[in-house]
């Protein structure tokens, strides 16, 4: 009989009964208490689901003080246009680290944007969550974000119809991608020009077309600064730059064209046709053909 209860506490504690029971212990344990930095995993963010969203909100129950838990849930609940939810988990909540900050006025934003464009455009309401949405925005100071976080941003900002801020954003943007910055500063050349801000759109253009790694890019950038140099009425300025590309680029019919308009518009008539013949050598014509366009052009 002893013999008997002897092999029974055997089984009961057997080595694989103790490994099993090992590996589940862990199991809890990584479940409960995950590792630093895990939710930081874009994983979280990039593929909502509502059994990930219920295992965060579990976790966060046990932990609330766990800021990156915290921030990756609201930023589910974007992902998933549960704007009400997001404001929820950052609102009234004491974010004192930089970087974490940054990310909850953007989940803030965000929060208020989904708000606007899920309210009906016939509710009164409409036009303040508008105005709210875009005081929130033009607030931001964009210092402290980091590329991808910019890029969000000029997103919701040309989305709410704010070009000007748009442009800011992407000039930012430039500074900051040393890999890219041609792209950057077209960008906030393009929205500083439809803001109607054209000196502005010019001297991005121009930082366009500076850090341009291929000559055919540059041409087109330059080309930009010039269009926005004209459109700021600034003639003479226009000229100037023509000078400085058509050193560059000698035989671009667009340059050639566009110095002699705004030599003419300057009213030196002699510039105008000493470039309208060059003009018309780098197109191929012959003297006849030359003359008669000088004809045109006095």
């Amino acid at each position: 009989m002893q013999e008997s209860t002897a092999n029974k506490r055997e089984q009961l504690i057997s080595v694989p009964a103790v490994i099993l029971l090992g590996v589940v212990i862990v199991m809890l344990l990584v479940l409960l208490f995950p590792r630093k930095g895990t939710f930081e995993d874009q994983r979280y963010i990039k593929n909502p689901d509502q059994l990930s969203i219920a295992y965060l909100k579990t976790i966060l129950k046990l932990q609330p003080d766990n800021i990156p838990l915290r921030l990756t849930l609201a930023q589910q609940y974007i992902a998933i246009s549960k704007w009400q939810q997001a404001k929820q988990l950052i609102d009234n909540f004491n974010f004192q680290n930089a970087n974490d900050k940054v990310l909850a006025d953007i989940i803030n934003l965000q929060a208020h944007t989904i708000q606007y464009a899920s309210t009906k455009k016939d509710d009164p309401a409409r036009f303040k969550i508008l105005a709210k949405t875009r005081d929130i925005l033009a607030r931001m100071d964009i210092s402290h974000f980091n590329p991808a976080q910019l890029q969000t941003l000029a997103k919701i900002a040309l989305s709410l119809n704010r070009p000007a801020i748009a442009a800011n954003i992407y000039q930012q943007l430039a500074s900051q991608d040393v890999k890219n910055p041609a792209k950057w500063w077209a960008l906030a050349g393009k929205w500083a020009r439809a803001s109607s801000q054209n000196k502005l759109a010019r001297l991005y253009y121009l930082n366009a077309y500076k850090a341009s790694a291929d000559k055919k890019t540059a041409a087109k950038y330059a080309g930009l600064s010039v269009i926005t140099t004209i459109e700021a009425n600034q003639q003479q300025l226009a000229v100037e730059s023509l000078n400085e590309y058509l050193r560059v680029f000698p035989d671009n019919k667009y340059f050639l064209e566009s110095i002699v308009a705004a030599y003419k518009a300057l009213g030196d008539l002699q510039k105008a046709a000493h470039w309208n013949r060059l003009l018309w050598k780098s197109q191929g014509q012959n003297n006849e053909k030359i003359i008669l366009n000088q004809i045109e052009l006095e």
